[in-house]
């Protein structure tokens, strides 16, 4: 075999090797989510946080964020939690993740802007541990359907359950609704949900 044909041989070989590892890498990269689970969570909660989640477009915006989305809810109450929250710790095992949110219960509002005061825990602070996992949505491939490409994202699987929001948030959510109420009973709770608001705040 002579040294021309060797070299042709090693030549091809490496450029075989070098579009492989393209391949790979393009494939990789493009399934590979751009958020953290963390990341995810911080989203929705700054969604929540600035009462993104009490309005039907608002609710439908953020239902990307989960696996199962579930139609907006129709005059149901909302939670209120404080001010302040915190998202951590963050554990991953492979193509699953738990996250924790710790906050401050502060209440629920009703569809009449009544407010209730949260259930008595003996500790001040509360959690929720959110389930995520990663999803993939496919494309078409220029390489066939049996080419692995789209993209992948982490999501939460848990159920979305009732909105919510911060004390900040349930404030000016429920100004802007007794303002623009005509029903001097709903009228009424606002003026009063406001009042035990503002000693949250």
């Amino acid at each position: 075999m002579s040294i021309a044909h060797n070299r042709s041989n090693l030549a091809l070989a490496f450029a075989l090797a070098i579009l492989l590892a393209v391949t790979l890498l393009s494939a990789q990269s493009r399934l590979e989510p751009p958020d953290s689970p963390g990341d995810v969570v911080t989203k929705l909660w700054k969604s929540a946080a600035d009462g993104k989640l009490l309005s039907v477009e608002g609710w439908k915006n953020n239902s990307g964020f989960f696996v199962h989305p579930s139609p907006p809810p129709e005059a149901n109450p909302f939670l209120v939690v404080s001010n302040d929250w915190s998202v951590g710790p963050v554990i991953v095992h492979g193509d699953h993740a738990e996250v924790d949110v710790s906050y401050i219960a502060a209440g629920k509002i009703d569809a009449s802007l009544r407010y209730s005061p949260p259930p008595k825990i003996p500790y001040m602070k509360t959690g929720k541990a959110y389930h995520l996992i990663i999803s993939t949505s496919p494309h078409d491939s220029a390489y066939g359907p049996d080419e692995k490409t789209g993209s992948a994202e982490w999501k939460i699987d848990d159920p979305r359950g009732l909105p919510w929001t911060t004390v900040h948030g349930a404030i000016r959510y429920i100004t802007g609704m007794r303002d623009k109420s005509k029903d001097p009973v709903v009228t009424k709770n606002a003026d009063e949900t406001l009042a035990k608001l503002a000693k949250l705040n």
